[in-house]
């Protein structure tokens, strides 16, 4: 204990012998683990690191960084949580912050950059908002807010009482009398852990640009930009069913109000009111895309994606809001001459920061995306005549993201009864030659990023159609669009791929003497391909098997009707196989209450595939993939558990 006093001592007291602005320096060059425990050293050195001065300090000199950190999201092993890690640009040396149990990581949303060292994370199914500190891992939940689908949040910092507040604008029930709504949590404020209105809440005439920015801000995932103290929310104009004042919506987090800022230039007003033939309509001015905002160094900037305009452009354009209120060019940046041609193509491009301290001499921060938003492709049959080959077919698509429908789309082809298959952004259906004029098959196509379709050529073993009973559909194996053959008669499945516009055929499945996966009883569908020895996972509705090619074999991996056979025996006799039960007092309760377990978890699955088969026939390593295919064909979802949240179908 003297030893550990005598050295604390030496280091106040040779501490004490440095000058205050030399100490900062040397503090300024730690990385911040070190700093949170140097806190603890003394009470003057608790003082200087816990002080504005050198959180400012602090704070710019992470932002001159010359390599960046990126934080990203990701599920982890089980899926059941997210984990965020803080990347760097310089090599794979990615740090994990931390573990959000029970959130979703596909329906998260972030801040692009932090404010004042804090960033806003939101969990779209919970809903719930979280606050956290990357320098020091802290992590705070806000408490529960009102439940509703179109909602955008902002982080902002009060330069006066120097508070943090997170500003809330969503769209309340319909039957409410303020339809859109403002609300605020302050960090630690004098108004406690709750959620509170805004003090002026949404004036009238800003309602309806309000109501546009929170739809323009969930359709696509962008939450308003922090600057100059103000939160900012763009207007796009194909939400602006009435000019706007301006296209820029921004509210002020020390004084709680909201204000107009000018638009851009060469952003259109949104919509136009015209007599055509003696009527009135209402005529949308031209599409503008790839608008968001960003703040950089400190200012308020909008990025302008100008390769829409043309294909041979590939300029980005970003332009600041100056202290007058008008706008500036400030860069041109040509997509070419800086990053790879799979990077210009991508369909997102963002800006969502800079490293510098000074603004000529910032490197701007540029992420692409090809992820597409999630869609509900519905195609449906009205009437069908296949003795007359006539029909009737509608499309539908619903957008997950915002709830929008678009039913204008007309297949080129009558497609078969068979689920679509998804590959790189495109789904695929097999054509019914039962119906239209044509009587060969085709595999019809859906780009879902543009809605378009198309009809690409089968291979000519399957496109030809002679009336017999072989049914044909297509699916994903190996990362590849494949075509694949039922022959009933043959008793095979004949499977084709397609590799630089070939087609080729790779898989015959002998399936006689198999009378569980018997083509004429069931639908039996190639699922995946084992890439170690080539053996593919069959799905034959109520059955799952890995056929062995080299044996021509088929070992079971699953068998439902043998589960549903053991489950009524021992049913019979009061034991749950699998299961749980919690047998109550029969003289209180006659009932028998079982402790519920999602399929999956109730056992492994070597465990239920040992009351079905003998050991001999269970390949181990298999009984991996099972928690992964869920049985899709012939079966009902009656037995799943329900979601904890209705909207789940919608996103």
């Amino acid at each position: 204990m003297a030893t550990r006093n005598k050295r604390r001592i030496v280091a106040s007291s040779s501490a004490q012998e440095l000058p205050d602005e030399m100490l900062t320096e040397v503090f300024l060059r730690l990385p911040v683990k070190s700093i949170l425990r140097f806190r603890a050293v003394c009470r003057s050195w608790a003082a200087v690191l816990s002080s504005e001065e050198f959180c400012g300090l602090q704070l710019e000199k992470a932002k001159a960084a010359t390599t960046p950190k990126l934080f990203f999201t990701a599920p982890t092993t089980g899926f059941d949580a997210m984990a965020l890690y803080l990347g760097s640009s310089s090599g794979p040396d990615d740090d994990l912050l931390f573990t959000l149990d029970d959130v979703c990581g596909d329906f998260v949303d972030m801040t692009p950059a932090p404010c004042h060292g804090l960033t806003l994370l939101f969990d779209a199914l919970a809903p719930a908002y979280y606050v956290f500190n990357a320098a020091t891992r802290a992590v705070t939940r806000l408490p529960p807010c009102q439940d509703v689908y179109f909602a955008t949040a902002g982080l902002g910092f009060d330069a006066q009482t120097k508070e943090f507040k997170v500003v809330r604008l969503f769209i309340g029930e319909c039957f409410d009398k303020q339809h859109i709504k403002c609300e605020i949590h302050t960090l630690g404020g004098k108004h406690g852990d709750c959620w509170r209105p805004a003090s002026q809440g949404v004036p009238f005439r800003f309602c309806r640009a309000a109501e546009g920015a929170v739809c323009h801000s969930k359709r696509d995932k962008l939450l308003p930009v922090f600057a100059g103290g103000f939160l900012h929310w763009f207007v796009h104009p194909s939400f602006a069913l009435k000019r706007p004042r301006a296209g820029i919506l921004s509210f002020s987090v020390t004084d709680e109000t909201f204000r107009w800022v000018q638009s851009p230039p060469f952003v259109p007003p949104g919509v136009r009111f015209e007599v055509v033939d003696g009527h009135l309509g209402m005529v949308r001015e031209r599409e503008v895309s790839g608008l968001h905002l960003v703040e950089l160094a400190g200012q308020l900037c909008i990025l302008r994606d100008l390769r829409n305009a043309s294909r041979d452009c590939s300029m980005l354009e970003i332009w600041r809001l100056e202290d007058s209120g008008g706008w500036s060019l400030l860069h041109q940046i040509d997509l070419l001459q800086h990053v790879a041609r799979d990077l210009i193509e991508a369909p997102i491009v963002k800006v969502i920061g800079s490293i510098g301290n000074c603004i000529s001499k910032n490197k701007v921060v540029i992420v692409t995306s090809k992820r597409k938003e999630h869609v509900i492709v519905e195609i449906f049959y009205p009437w069908k005549d296949f003795k007359s080959r006539r029909y009737f077919l509608t499309c539908t698509i619903y957008s997950c993201n915002i709830g929008s429908v678009e039913s204008s789309l007309i297949p080129p082809l009558p497609v078969n009864d068979m689920p679509p298959t998804y590959l790189e952004g495109v789904l695929y259906w097999m054509s019914d030659p039962r119906l239209g004029q044509s009587y060969e098959r085709a595999i019809v196509s859906l780009d879902i990023a543009t809605n378009t379709f198309g009809v690409v050529p089968c291979p000519s073993y399957i496109a030809k159609w002679n009336r017999s009973p072989c049914r044909a559909f297509v699916v994903e194996l190996e990362g590849k669009l494949c075509a694949v053959l039922a022959d009933q008669l043959a008793k095979e499945l004949n499977i084709w791929k397609v590799e630089n516009g070939r087609w080729e055929r790779t898989h015959i499945l002998q399936l006689e003497g198999w009378s569980s996966y018997s083509l004429g009883c069931a639908v039996v569908v190639p699922w995946a391909v084992y890439p170690k020895d080539g053996k593919i996972l069959l799905n034959a509705g109520r059955k799952l098997g890995i056929y062995d090619p080299a044996r021509q074999s088929i070992k079971s991996l699953y068998d439902l009707d043998e589960l549903l056979r053991i489950k009524s025996t021992t049913e019979s006799s009061g034991v749950r196989a699998g299961g749980r039960f919690q047998i109550k007092d029969k003289s209180s309760d006659k009932k028998w209450c079982r402790a519920w377990k999602p399929p999956f978890q109730q056992n492994k699955v070597s465990d239920v595939c040992a009351t079905v088969h003998s050991s001999e026939e269970i390949n181990p390593s298999y009984t991996e993939v099972m928690p992964l295919v869920p049985i899709l064909y012939e079966e009902s979802l009656a037995s799943y558990p329900l979601v904890r949240k209705s909207r789940w179908l919608r996103r």
